[in-house]
């Protein structure tokens, strides 16, 4: 998606990736190096041992296919740092999403996303917490492939509408998260004094 920003903008945002994701480690090492679980993580400890129907009577049936990938095996390191991982794709594709220039702010929005109580909670549920992440990954890419992506306007909305349906396949709340963003970036558009109406309406059809 960011074969068309320069070079420069690449590094930077590397630089970025690499901020947000010490400030997660800072703050989550204590769940790397202890088992900081809740009841759900501890009955699923070492092994994924929900059954398939369960999840897929919830409609996370994406969550049983991932699992049965990796042969269901549950590792508490390896799974809080790939949410550190996506939780920091999360956080530069938002602060792109709005366009934001200081360096300040940038890091003011990542960390309030990576240290917001929600995400200290997915945490604790080591058996899925890096799927529950990379579901909520997706529900960001598919706003930022609308947003921000040079493609042509039917591909970007084709993309965006297959990372939606994955993250609701993962787990349905985070579909909250990609309609916050779409309102939030509307209201950004209106208060600008240059913003057309009819651009406004034109990126409300594209949303919906």
């Amino acid at each position: 998606l960011d074969k068309y920003m320069d070079k420069e903008k690449n590094l930077n945002n590397l630089q970025l990736y690499f901020c947000y994701f010490l400030v997660g480690f800072f703050i989550y090492n204590m769940k790397i190096t202890n088992e900081l679980s809740n009841p759900d993580a501890i009955w699923n400890d070492a092994f994924y041992k929900k059954d398939r129907r369960w999840e897929a009577s919830l409609g996370r049936f994406m969550i049983s296919f991932l699992q049965s990938i990796r042969g269901n095996v549950v590792n508490t390191a390896v799974a809080t740092i790939m949410c550190l991982l996506l939780l920091s794709g999360v956080c530069l594709c938002v602060v792109n999403i709005f366009r934001i220039e200081s360096l300040v702010y940038k890091l003011i929005i990542g960390a309030l996303i990576i240290i917001s109580p929600g995400i200290g909670s997915t945490l604790t549920y080591y058996y899925c917490s890096d799927l529950y992440c990379l579901s909520y990954f997706l529900a960001v890419i598919a706003v930022y492939i609308m947003i921000v992506g040079k493609m042509k306007r039917k591909l970007s909305i084709l993309l965006a509408c297959i990372c939606l349906m994955l993250s609701m396949a993962i787990y349905q709340a985070y579909i909250v998260v990609a309609i916050s963003l779409c309102h939030m970036y509307l209201c950004c558009m209106i208060l600008q004094e240059n913003s057309a109406p009819k651009k406004v309406i034109y990126k409300v059809y594209t949303f919906i």
